[in-house]
């Protein structure tokens, strides 16, 4: 059963709205279009879960997808994390292609891909950094489950070779054999503790999503670098113009009522937590103090100050 549902990451969300709002001869844009790159194909990759975690008896797993615990003020993500009745397991998602050796001796993972050897973070320390903190999380919360852990790569070119016998290999596997894996776990020694039967009530409600960073300073991109206005859902020219209570595009002439809304989306996305009347119109390109008050009045966003000192709150969790 699948108690929490994927959903795309924040910074992906935050990051395209850099890769549109940038001007096309921005030095930082090659960055963000790379960065971006990394991030969808390791979102693809926690996606090609979907398939094989389908085919588990959906009465005997309960499956949450990017979970993020607070253990003694850390915070810790874990791609998937499955529950039975008797055991908690952690799926760590790798894309990527190429030849991959997990090098027990000095505890590192290399790629050798078109003819060049690098060394990539080892997802094994990382796994075991959340093993270590779960178990910490499921004792502050007066329950004690055994622990186990998977790295799954997901890209169908990657190729597993090891030059030696690897203490984790069993640790490690293809996303096509998962299923058999997890099923396989149940045949190990079972521990008599089980869960309570509120548990996925006490991760839902633990669960602590991370909210937009600020991603402009990330990057040291200015505010008064990227293109405003609103852009148009159909052929993204911006600024369309507003005529007669709806935005007009001056490319293809397609007509909307709404085409603001994604606009200041876009603004909280890039990690502002507020914003006002006049910072709207500037954003839209629109100098009507009574247009961008009715904008931001229909978006039900809650609000602090009074008259000129208004300001609107970002819907995401800061």
């Amino acid at each position: 059963m699948i108690v929490k549902q994927r959903s795309i990451p924040l910074i992906i969300r935050q990051e395209e709205v850099l890769e549109r709002r940038l001007p096309k001869s921005h030095p930082k844009r090659p960055t963000i279009i790379k960065s971006l790159k990394m991030r969808k194909s390791g979102f693809w990759g926690e996606q090609e879960l979907d398939y094989p975690l389908s085919f588990l008896p959906q009465d005997q797993y309960r499956v949450f997808h990017d979970v993020r615990l607070i253990e003694t003020n850390k915070a810790f993500q874990i791609d998937t994390l499955i529950l039975t009745d008797h055991q908690a397991i952690i799926l760590e998602v790798k894309n990527i292609s190429g030849i991959i050796e997990f090098d027990s001796t000095f505890d590192q993972l290399i790629r050798k891909l078109k003819g060049r050897e690098e060394r990539l973070p080892n997802p094994l320390a990382q796994l075991g950094r959340q093993r270590r903190q779960l178990a910490n999380w499921f004792s502050s919360n007066n329950f004690l489950m055994p622990i186990k852990c998977f790295v799954v790569m997901t890209h169908p070119s990657c190729v597993l070779k090891a030059s030696e016998i690897n203490p984790h290999q069993h640790t490690i596997t293809h996303v096509e054999n998962l299923q058999q894996k997890i099923i396989n776990l149940k045949a190990e020694n079972i521990s008599e503790n089980t869960l309570p039967s509120n548990i996925n009530k006490i991760i839902l409600n633990s669960n602590t999503p991370l909210g937009p960073i600020d991603v402009l300073k990330k990057y040291g991109i200015h505010y008064d670098d990227l293109n405003k206005g609103v852009e148009c859902p159909r052929c993204f020219m911006s600024p369309m113009k507003w005529t007669r209570r709806r935005w007009r595009c001056s490319g293809c002439y397609f007509f909307s009522s709404d085409a603001h809304l994604r606009t200041i989306s876009d603004y909280f996305l890039l990690g502002y937590k507020t914003i006002n009347n006049a910072t709207l119109r500037e954003l839209i390109q629109h100098n009507d103090q009574a247009v961008s008050k009715y904008f931001l009045s229909k978006m039900n966003l809650q609000t602090s100050g009074h008259k000129r000192s208004l300001l609107y709150h970002s819907p995401h969790t800061l």
